[in-house]
């Protein structure tokens, strides 16, 4: 895809969409299902000794857990990742001149924020050639709006559409040579590939695209250690979990089950 020019005017606020779209949908409906049970408990349509009580009961908890997490993966996807967006690429401290990839880049929050960060000059090879690059297939069941145009819409909201590039392709195919980049970003996105083989395939691209003493940033909900390996055996280095991550979890039990982490690591 061509890069993108900023119009004349461009859009007051960037938005980046609700992550899940279908998991928050399908929590708000056990919700709404849960309220309208304690609605005709109030009302006394049904007693504790009701046989539809066996049902309606634990039915008003599921209900208030799944409004909970709706909640939470609301507050996440509008509030809480624009903010750790801006410090882990604050933590970074980007020179200004780097080659930057987002593997799975949706409508561009981690691309778009690293992009303001780098430096870009009026002339010469550097000008022509964006320094940072998005990479995906924009699935609308990732995220809410998920689309190129939305992508591009957001990089005009933040005036650096001129100095980012979109590519439409799989990460287990990325089409970059070898040694490109100096940086590479992927923010809840590897978990979408749904066999360890896929996603060891994606891990094996990114470290194939990585320039020697390159970085990894990579944030997810699940199979971190899983990328771990994998990455060890491509050769990485310096490589790190960060278990404190913050994801839109509710309870422990579930944060248990997926091990929510932040993996960095260089190529050697």
């Amino acid at each position: 895809m061509p890069n993108a020019s900023p119009p004349s005017s461009r859009p007051l606020h960037p938005d980046y969409g609700l992550d899940a779209p279908p998991v928050i949908r399908t929590c708000l409906i056990i919700a709404a299902a849960g309220l309208l049970a304690l609605l005709t408990r109030l009302l006394h349509l049904w007693s504790p000794r009701s046989p539809l009580a066996y049902v309606l009961f634990p039915l008003m908890s599921i209900g208030a857990a799944a409004l909970l997490t709706a909640l939470a993966m609301i507050y996440y996807s509008k509030i809480h990742k624009l903010r750790q967006a801006d410090r882990l690429l604050d933590s970074l401290s980007l020179t200004g001149d780097e080659r930057i990839l987002d593997v799975g880049c949706g409508r561009g929050l981690y691309l778009i924020t690293a992009a303001k960060r780098l430096q870009h000059p009026g002339s010469g090879e550097r000008a022509s050639s964006p320094l940072a690059v998005g990479l995906d297939i924009w699935n609308p069941g990732d995220l809410s709006g998920n689309s190129p145009a939305a992508t591009i819409a957001n990089a005009r909201s933040e005036a650096v559409a001129a100095h980012v590039r979109l590519v439409h392709a799989n990460a287990r195919a990325m089409p970059f040579p070898d040694n490109t980049f100096d940086l590479i970003l992927s923010c809840a996105a590897l978990h979408n590939i749904p066999t360890p083989a896929g996603r060891a395939q994606a891990l094996r691209e990114i470290a194939r695209a990585l320039k020697p003493a390159g970085r990894l940033l990579i944030l997810d909900i699940a199979h971190v250690s899983e990328y771990a390996e994998v990455l060890q055996s491509a050769g990485l280095a310096n490589i790190t979990i960060h278990r404190r991550w913050y994801a839109p979890l509710i309870t422990l039990a579930t944060f248990a089950a997926l091990r929510p982490g932040r993996l960095t690591a260089t190529k050697a």
